[in-house]
């Protein structure tokens, strides 16, 4: 047997188009859409918003009652509405639906003999994703678990017990989260049979490169949607949650500040040895030691670097995260 001391590139998601059945003739519907018209004209007829589209998205058809996204999932992609309806529940975390209904099977503990096993029981090779089985090529992967499509059997009795917020054509939902890498915050369901184009966050990355009016709107999606929900986490603001006039002033003084890139990700080690490499030259600057400080930051994703200078370089003291 041979080993070669030459490393193996991982296969990213820029590798793997989302969907490979993506054509031609789709791509051009879906670019006549009226949803694209709010793009800059120019970037509307390039070839890079084509190969964005057709390398990161794909469109999904849901039925009645399909679970799209669930509350407490690890958001990847972002939707948009094509034609349909969907609806956003608005109810408190743990009052929505039950863990069952939702398609999540409760986990269990392995005993002591079970995790010892575990160690004769793993396989040698590396862990990896093949992409070409058919489980991977769910039109609604999103509303599955384990291969089970996942749905609501009464959507009006749904409708009626709880509250929702409905979104149709042109609507956008899912890219907080996806961009943050964070948790779905909504569960969020087909009201009636609808068609939905579903981006992962690579593509979203890409287009708010390309375009400024798309990471303008996000901005004001967060301002809008999410910042309210942050700012009530934090724990030194906890007490303004019982006064909605000072959280209200909060949240209209508050400015959102994007730093780097969004695909500016991976493991603490690497961007470590990184930063070592590049003495912080590459990694922008979000407050600088000595000057003074007129405001608070607070992380809601990624990483920041905290450093002092030492010498002629910078050395890292610690690190930050939402």
């Amino acid at each position: 047997m041979t080993i070669s001391d030459t490393p193996v590139r991982r296969i990213t998601p820029d590798d793997v188009p989302f969907s490979p059945d993506f054509s031609d003739a789709e791509l051009d519907g879906l670019l006549d859409h009226s949803i694209f018209d709010r793009l800059d004209p120019k970037f509307h007829g390039s070839k890079s918003l084509r190969k964005i589209l057709r390398m990161h998205s794909r469109i999904v058809h849901c039925e009645t009652g399909d679970i799209i996204i669930r509350e407490g999932d690890w958001g990847n992609s972002a939707f948009l509405v094509l034609a349909g309806e969907v609806a956003v529940e608005l109810e408190a975390p743990g009052e929505f639906l039950s863990e069952t209904s939702l398609g999540r099977q409760k986990s269990q503990r392995k005993t002591l003999f079970q995790a010892i096993a575990q160690f004769w029981r793993n396989r040698r090779e590396p862990e990896y994703r093949d992409a070409t089985k058919e489980v991977w090529k769910d039109k609604l992967t999103a509303a599955r678990d384990n291969g089970r499509r996942i749905y609501i059997q009464d959507v009006p009795q749904l409708l009626t017990d709880f509250k929702t917020v409905s979104m149709r054509e042109g609507e956008l939902f899912g890219e907080l989260a996806a961009l943050g890498r964070t948790a779905r915050t909504a569960t969020v369901f087909a009201v009636g049979e609808s068609k939905l184009l579903e981006i992962r966050w690579q593509g979203l990355r890409d287009l708010i490169k390309k375009d400024a009016g798309i990471r303008a709107l996000f901005d004001e999606r967060f301002r809008s949607n999410a910042l309210r929900s942050f700012l009530r986490g934090v724990s030194f603001l906890q007490h303004l949650t019982l006064d909605e006039e000072n959280l209200d002033l909060l949240v209209r003084e508050a400015q959102l500040e994007t730093y780097g890139e969004y695909d500016r990700a991976g493991p603490l080690k690497q961007l470590a040895d990184e930063g070592a490499q590049h003495n912080l030259i590459d990694e922008p600057l979000i407050a600088e030691e000595g000057h003074y400080p007129n405001g608070v930051f607070l992380i809601r994703s990624g990483v920041a670097r905290v450093s002092r200078r030492h010498h002629h370089g910078h050395q890292t003291l610690s690190y930050l995260t939402p």
